[in-house]
């Protein structure tokens, strides 16, 4: 039983980066923990946003940073694998695609790695990864967050490194503009629904059934779309983005295209410069300073283990 104390002020580790604090049994918020919000502070790029050098000629990233991203590089490169060995499609996504614009490779500040898929192939990708990886430490589960439950390509050993897996689902056919932001209202509104009304004890099978359904009733109303009609494409209400218009059209994002990224040849969307800059603004310039900071596996506490697993993955990619 814990102290009236406990009941007052509950502090705990809730990752390798955040504590939680829970003020009289319910009023919770997290912060870094000393180490993270040091390491947070520590970014060597910032100098060249602050003498205007031109962002394309940014050095990559050394040291800790750029071990993360080599070794969430391997993880990248078994998705790929198995996605080509069972006819799946995915596509680097958000910063990523920034990168391989802009830097033919990693943002030289970004640690992690995004990719989107169709909600088709999205729902065989755990169990391709069982048939066809050929390391069995990396394999595919869900991470459930305030209201998000999306995939994530992992390493059994190193918790710390990961790529991203983002659902997009077809709607029934193409919308016009207006129609558009009718229904990405009606997503949001949705979405802020499952934020409030979400039963946080459901399994992740019980709470994706009912993001779908919700899903089904308020937004396809007539059924998923058939590819072959291109109709419009839309961010799944299982994963929690920041953004007003959630619409695309099907010519935005296929025919996949291939692209460098790292020295390898990557799957991008179609039209990736119209994307990104429907998302992002001029993505050709710097973010701003907040947008720099280090976050993810850098901030991590790493095991003596946790590390000498991140060395043997960053060894594997072999650098020119």
């Amino acid at each position: 039983m814990g102290s009236v104390f406990d009941y007052i002020y509950k502090k705990e580790r809730c990752d390798a980066t955040h504590y939680r604090v829970t003020l009289l049994n319910c009023i919770k918020f997290s912060y870094l923990n000393e180490n993270a919000k040091e390491l947070s502070k520590e970014n060597d790029f910032l100098q060249y946003k602050k003498q205007n050098i031109d962002i394309t000629t940014v050095p990559k990233a050394k040291g800790q940073l750029r071990k993360i991203q080599l070794a969430n590089l391997v993880l990248l490169l078994e998705l790929d694998n198995v996605c080509k060995a069972n006819g799946l499609r995915y596509w680097l996504d958000f910063g990523n695609a920034i990168g391989a614009i802009r830097h033919k490779g990693y943002i030289p500040w970004d640690d992690d790695i995004d990719c989107g898929m169709l909600r088709e192939d999205y729902d065989k990708i755990a169990k391709a990864f069982e048939k066809s990886s050929s390391n069995p430490d990396i394999y595919v589960e869900y991470f459930r967050g305030r209201v998000e439950c999306f995939l994530k390509v992992r390493h059994r050993k190193n918790p710390h490194v990961f790529v991203d897996i983002f659902p997009y689902d077809l709607y029934d056919r193409k919308l016009s503009e207006s129609e558009r932001k009718a229904v990405s209202k009606i997503a949001i509104e949705t979405r802020d629904y499952i934020k409030v009304k979400q039963n946080k004890k459901s399994s992740n099978e019980e709470h994706l059934d009912w993001i779908f359904k919700l899903r089904d009733e308020r937004i396809l109303k007539n059924g998923s779309g058939k590819e072959e009609d291109c109709p419009d494409v839309f961010w799944g209400l299982d994963y929690n983005h920041p953004y007003k218009n959630w619409f695309f059209d099907y010519e935005t994002f296929f025919p996949l295209k291939t692209t460098e990224y790292e020295g390898f040849q990557f799957p991008v969307i179609n039209k990736l410069e119209v994307y990104l800059e429907n998302l992002f603004g001029n993505y050709m310039s710097y973010p701003s300073v907040k947008d720099m900071k280090h976050k993810h596996g850098m901030l991590a506490h790493m095991s003596k283990e946790e590390l000498e697993i991140l060395d043997s993955l960053a060894n594997l990619i072999s650098e020119n």
